[in-house]
């Protein structure tokens, strides 16, 4: 094997043992716009337009943790049926 090919192989070697570890280092975050009070309404029309952002606004928070808890429940998942399978390795070896 060329000192290239060896090369090569181990920054593709570092590369994919790296990459699972960095997968959870992201932690994304809401882009909802949060709405500001004034310090006083001058009508009925400003009410009902701070009321609406604000609903738009618990509407944001609220779709965005239902798809982070959406997200955590794929990878809850995950995280057991690998348990699942090591505990089915075990039981099948006589390793209990």
């Amino acid at each position: 094997m060329t000192y290239s090919k060896i090369a090569g192989l181990v920054v593709l070697t570092i590369a994919a043992t790296s990459y699972p570890a960095m997968a959870d280092m992201y932690a994304p975050s809401h882009t909802c716009v949060q709405p500001i009070k004034p310090y006083e309404f001058n009508d009925n029309d400003e009410v009902a337009m701070f009321n609406d952002a604000v609903s738009e606004y618990k509407q944001c928070i609220s779709a965005f943790a239902d798809e982070q808890n959406q997200t955590a429940a794929v990878h809850r998942s995950a995280a057991d049926e690998a348990i699942d399978e090591w505990n089915t390795f075990l039981d099948d070896n006589d390793l209990n």
